[in-house]
């Protein structure tokens, strides 16, 4: 999700508006999409499409949010912590294989 005025600055296509849902209700959102990479430390993973939620209105939403969708559905991500006293590590790993999603309720 990103906010409409980077949506227009970027000069995405918004298309057809639908609604999104989560802890702070109900709003409405043009759906679009957008081709990404991701760099990994010195590495860069391979462009992925996202689809993209866009609010209709202005100034709502203060950061980007990557989402589950396509990201998370390439890439395992764990967090590491204990590297230095201080200080983490947050590690991806591509997805090789799916459990069948149908089995789990």
């Amino acid at each position: 999700m990103i906010q409409l005025e980077l949506a227009e600055q970027l000069g995405l296509e918004l298309r057809t508006a639908g609604s999104t849902h989560g802890v702070s209700g109900t709003i409405p959102v043009y759906l679009s999409s957008v081709d990404a990479r991701v760099r990994y430390g010195n590495t860069l993973l391979e462009t992925l499409q996202l689809p993209i939620q866009v609010p209709t209105e202005r100034g709502k939403l203060a950061l980007p949010l990557l989402g589950r969708e396509t990201f998370f559905y390439e890439y395992d991500i764990s967090f590491r912590m204990g590297y230095t006293p201080t200080k983490g590590k947050f590690v991806l790993t591509p997805v090789e294989r799916r459990r069948d999603s149908t089995r789990y309720k």
